[in-house]
């Protein structure tokens, strides 16, 4: 009996172990159909995407990539929707399932597969009790189909979904099957073009311009030639552009005007689409920095000075000397000055520039850049330098204020103002007797640029004997001063003329009584006035007072 029970038992053993073989066959089944469905699809997804994306915005990413994204989804999909399904036989689970199929067994057959080898004496349980259970187990069991746990019905529908997925992946490969074996190459790595119906043969391709060109972009096609083409631009400052032209022949030509920025541009004609290229824009040469060294005329006795701007304002004759600095590098500066031109010394790396000249005259000048990499030339704007030409000094005779009369033993005292922009050089004093020759008297070295001259002159001791004044005479006299502009003496500027007539002791007496008798009846003029202004505002307070 014993040896029946046993037998029994290990009947159900194997249908155990048959159920979970049936379990393991379905899992299989449904984790390669689901596969099979994420290959197709990322095969096709990877066919659209590598032909219609990729390549025809001519995105160079290598197909590698793709590849080895591919490898990781699909790796992710066999784990989650195959093996991680896969699981060792385990009768306890597996018995588990079967009563989940089966509830009529009420538990009996968990409870013999937990129980099969359970020593009854060492746990000191009733034999006779596990005994009518492994009994009751073999008997509501053995009508029982265990593989009957898993339904293979529900793998029809994923199974249409395989197969349709594969005769559609058959049928497109069979349709484009150049264009499926090219994109199995470029995942592989290999640098392959679609076919396409249009083909762009030739491009103007990359270019740099002088800027401010315009640039012509020609395209040559063979194959499909369609009515019109277009391109794209895509400039430096985020800018873009779609032009379209119509066909000449076998070529498209499009003009951009007045480039002045970098920018990027490829052609669409058709299904096919060309590479990406660049139109780059050689920049106007500019000054990074200005170095002016001004050196004065020597007369004017002034350290040399340096400016940094270049409108300038310069005392006639003074020699300028510029440094500039310059980007990009130039390969020559052409300086023109009023009606002249001179080219500027060019350091070895092209970014310095030199050049000097005398101002002279009020004068614009400009340059004219020739870039040094692409040799495109360049204008520049108009700068000034303004001469301001050395004035002449300027003279004011303060003392005496007029005509005067004296003695021949007068003693002029002069006073006189003297001014100039840059140096005072000399004064001299001129003078005529009678109105006969004009005659000179150094009166002394000027310097600075303001001065008070002030010259005693004893009239008649100053005077050669045959010059000497007598009654009658009339002297005129001025102050001559002049700066330091070579040659020396040439800028002079001469004050006011005054005239001394000479008169006896005696007439000279009778002429001061007559002054004395004017300034008194002056003087009582004024007190008169006084006096009745005083009486006037007198009264004026009394009638104050009485209202």
């Amino acid at each position: 009996m014993n040896e029946q029970a046993e037998e029994s038992g290990a009947m159900i053993d194997e249908k155990l172990l048959e159920a979970w073989k049936q379990e393991q066959r379905f899992f299989h089944l449904r984790g390669l159909a689901r596969f099979l469905i994420w290959l197709v699809a990322m095969v096709l997804v990877d066919f659209v995407i590598d032909w219609q994306i990729f390549f025809r915005s001519r995105w160079e990413a290598p197909g590698v990539l793709l590849l080895i994204l591919n490898l990781a989804i699909l790796s992710w999909v066999l784990w989650r929707e195959w093996l991680r399904h896969l699981k060792p036989f385990d009768s306890l689970r597996v018995a588990l399932e079967v009563e989940n199929k089966h509830p009529e067994l009420r538990s009996v057959l968990v409870s013999f597969t937990q129980l099969k080898d359970f020593d009854a004496k060492e746990a000191q349980a009733s034999p006779a009790l596990l005994e009518a259970m492994r009994k009751q187990a073999i008997l509501l069991t053995r009508p029982l189909d265990f593989r009957e746990v898993v339904d293979f019905r529900q793998l029809k529908s994923i199974a249409l979904v395989s197969f349709a997925s594969i005769a559609i992946f058959m049928a497109i490969s069979f349709e484009w099957q150049e264009q499926m074996g090219l994109l199995f190459k470029r995942m592989l790595g290999e640098n392959l073009e679609y076919p396409t119906e249009t083909r762009i043969v030739s491009t103007t391709g990359d270019k740099t311009i002088k800027s401010g060109d315009t640039v012509t972009i020609s395209t040559r096609v063979e194959g499909l030639i369609p009515a019109k083409g277009s391109l794209i631009v895509r400039f430096e400052s985020g800018e873009e552009k779609s032009l379209e032209k119509p066909v000449n022949g076998t070529n498209y030509s499009w003009e951009l005007p007045s480039i002045s920025e970098r920018l990027s541009y490829y052609v669409e004609i058709g299904d096919d689409r060309s590479d990406d290229f660049t139109i780059s824009v050689s920049p106007t040469p500019e000054i990074t920095d200005t170095s002016i060294l001004l050196s004065y005329p020597e007369y004017l006795d002034q350290n040399d000075s340096s400016a940094d701007s270049l409108n300038l304002s310069v005392p006639q004759g003074t020699r300028i000397k510029w440094r500039l600095q310059c980007q990009p590098a130039i390969r020559a500066l052409k300086v023109t000055w009023g009606e002249d031109a001179l080219d500027a010394n060019i350091s070895v790396s092209g970014t310095e520039a030199v050049f000097e000249m005398t101002a002279d005259q009020t004068a614009k000048y400009s340059f004219h850049w020739t870039e040094k990499k692409y040799g495109f030339e360049y204008d520049d704007i108009q700068h000034l330098v303004r001469v301001v030409p050395d004035r002449v000094p300027d003279i004011e005779l303060l003392e005496p204020l007029g005509n005067g009369v004296g003695t021949v033993d007068k003693v002029l005292q002069l006073v006189a103002k003297a001014t100039d922009d840059h140096q005072l050089a000399d004064a001299t004093l001129l003078y005529s007797i009678n109105g006969g020759e004009e005659k000179r008297i150094a009166m002394g070295k000027l310097s600075g640029t303001q001065k008070e001259i002030r010259y005693r002159w004893p009239v008649n001791e100053k005077l050669k004997e045959e010059e000497k004044l007598k009654p009658t005479d009339k002297i005129t006299f001025s102050i001559e001063v002049s700066d330091r502009v070579p040659p020396l003496g040439s800028h002079i500027n001469v004050s006011a003329t005054r005239r001394l007539t000479i008169l006896s002791e005696e007439g000279y007496l009778a002429w001061f009584n007559n002054e004395l008798d004017a300034q008194r009846e002056i003087i009582v003029k004024a007190r008169d006035s006084e006096k009745r202004a005083t009486s006037e505002v007198s009264k004026l307070k009394a009638e104050e007072k009485k209202e």
